[in-house]
């Protein structure tokens, strides 16, 4: 369908009719093109709301302001008369077309900043709908085609919808910047918050020790690995209660390994500061009346907690995305918990290698987190040959199928608790110390941060002093 000039719109999927007319706004184009031909001054004000040339439905208005922008770029002339030998000499203009950027600039030849704003926010509005239309196309193609899990299809639909909004479901913009521009920013926000008070959106901990230490901020995935029984599942709870309900932060749990009850039996005895071996008896040897107060405080607290739990077990890396997206889309979820890594079904490979199949689900996670611009923590398996070593603290090459995980992650913690490899023994005398080595950390420096364990009320504590743990009583 050719335009009033007899020049064709890019021919692309997007232009599906509607009433026997494209999804172009032909009138704004051309008289966006033709005011900045009239005023070059006002090209910064069609740059800032309309920064791609391919947003323009025909392909001569879209090299018309692509010369444009260049031309600014450059700081030579864009009137028509300089304009008009350029675009002869490049190919964009012919023979036919001696008059068309005369013409243009006598569509408004005193244009106004408002009139340049109204038309590059209709021609930006205009594009937007074709990528929708272009995106519900390739989804009704897809979805006819495809034979995998359902949750594979609705979080490929999100991801691309995503896209299609221009940005990450948290809102941050992405793309190039100038480094001078971002460091800037960054000097100006230290200034602006030099006496603190000011938000921070890091992932915080709860332990001071290991707050000084270690940082998670958005985007980031953090590896936390362990041998069976070190605590890894507790600490994890830990930090994710302590943000939920300490920090009002959003959280969310997906365990793979209990369920929604032996959850909720750990995160009571942790809150509460009640035995979990007390609640496990419960029903048959009752509890006091002391440790019905702490419970009826703690879950007064959790009631109002932005914490979601999900205990679908044995599941693909495809359903924890999507699961993960509308936890975020839908209750804004900012930090995420993954217990544990090596139970998450990833995309088997040729070779049918595990270690393949790992490191598509690490990747993946480093993707979603990024992505979502939230911080994915998620739990790991240590080989069991760590602890045939005469010292049984682990190390990152310990990580069971480790090679992805140690080039995925952000932060690798591995816990070491050395009372655990003395249980049995009559004259050990428990120490309570568990050691969190941060193996790995972009942003910070490696090192061990002693914290103290208490397994029977389900939670980790700063040796600092107990009131600065996760948990009401110390």
């Amino acid at each position: 369908m050719a335009d009033r000039k007899g020049f064709d719109p890019k021919p692309a999927a997007s232009q599906v009719l509607t009433n026997g007319r494209p999804l172009s706004a032909d009138d704004a184009e051309r008289g966006l093109v033709g005011a900045l031909l009239a005023d070059g001054s006002l090209i910064g004000v069609a740059r800032e709301l309309l920064p791609d040339p391919e947003d323009f439905a025909s392909s001569l208005h879209a090299s018309l302001y692509a010369a444009l922008l260049r031309a600014d770029d450059a700081g030579e002339p864009v009137d028509p008369p300089s304009m008009d030998g350029v675009l002869r000499a490049s190919g964009v203009l012919g023979k036919g077309q001696k008059n068309y950027l005369y013409d243009l600039a006598d569509l408004d030849p005193w244009p106004t900043a408002p009139a340049v704003e109204a038309r590059a926010q209709a021609i930006a509005g205009m594009a937007a709908r074709r990528r929708v239309v272009d995106l519900a196309a390739k989804m009704m193609v897809e979805a006819q085609d495809w034979d995998g899990p359902a949750e594979g299809l609705v979080e490929l639909v999100e991801s691309e919808a995503l896209k299609v909004g221009g940005g990450h479901a948290t809102g941050g913009a992405g793309g190039v910047a100038k480094a001078s521009d971002v460091i800037g920013s960054y000097l100006a926000d230290l200034r602006e918050h030099k006496d603190g008070g000011g938000q921070d959106d890091t992932i915080l901990t709860g332990w001071p020790s290991l707050d000084d230490r270690l940082t998670m901020s958005p985007g980031n995935l953090v590896i936390v690995g362990a041998t069976p029984a070190m605590g890894k599942s507790v600490l994890v709870r830990n930090i994710l209660a302590y943000s939920a309900i300490e920090q009002d932060v959003p959280a969310a749990l997906l365990s793979m390994e209990m369920s929604k009850a032996e959850i909720a039996e750990a995160m009571v005895a942790q809150q509460a500061g009640v035995d979990l071996n007390d609640l496990k008896a419960a029903r048959r040897n009752g509890l006091t009346i002391q440790q019905l107060d702490r419970i009826d405080y703690a879950r007064s607290l959790v009631a109002d907690a932005p914490f979601w739990i999900d205990d679908t077990g044995g599941q693909s890396i495809d359903t924890v995305r999507a699961r993960v997206r509308r936890l975020v889309k839908d209750q804004g979820v900012r930090v995420v918990g993954i217990d544990y890594l090596q139970l998450v079904r990833g995309e088997r490979s040729r070779n049918g290698s595990r270690e393949n199949e790992v490191a598509s689900v690490s990747r993946s996670l480093k993707a979603l987190a990024a992505d979502l611009g939230i911080v994915v923590i998620a739990l790991s398996q240590i080989n069991r040959e760590a602890v045939k070593r005469p010292d049984k603290r682990p190390k990152m090459s310990d990580l069971r199928e480790s090679g992805s995980l140690e080039q995925d992650a952000n932060s690798i913690l591995l816990l070491h608790r050395e009372d655990y490899y003395h249980r049995d023994e009559p004259d050990y005398q428990p120490t309570g110390v568990a050691e969190v080595i941060i193996a790995k950390q972009r942003r910070g420096e490696t090192g061990t941060v002693r914290l103290r364990f208490d397994g029977a009320r389900q939670r980790f504590g700063d040796p600092a002093g107990a009131g600065n743990d996760p948990g009401l009583y110390g």
